[in-house]
């Protein structure tokens, strides 16, 4: 066994609490924790947001789901439900400002 610490470890393995939102990037024998981006999620909203991938992105795993499975129906079903999608899409892009933790983005 090397007795130098793996890099790759979780903030738990390291001795240090795990932080609610965002991601890790292991830098040296530490994880720095890495905020999500508005502006990301607007992005992806704005581009793909009728398929939920914006609320997978922040953690809203249950509202995209259910975008998702909306706007599949609304293809199949018909054009009312997929327009309520979208009209829901672009409230969430205009008010929300913290994911799916309640962590604001950074």
């Amino acid at each position: 066994m090397s007795s130098v610490e793996d890099p790759y470890k979780t903030p738990e393995q390291h001795g240090q609490p795990r932080a609610r939102v965002g991601h890790y990037v292991a830098k040296e024998d530490r994880a720095i924790y890495v905020k999500k981006r508005r502006m990301l999620y607007v992005l992806l909203a704005i581009l793909i947001g009728t398929l939920g991938v914006h609320n997978f992105y922040a953690g809203r795993t249950g509202s995209a789901l259910a975008q998702l499975f909306l706007t599949i129906g609304g293809g199949l079903i018909g054009l009312p439900l997929a327009l309520f999608v979208l009209i829901w899409n672009i409230g969430e892009m205009i008010a929300v400002t913290t994911d799916g933790e309640g962590e604001p983005f950074g």
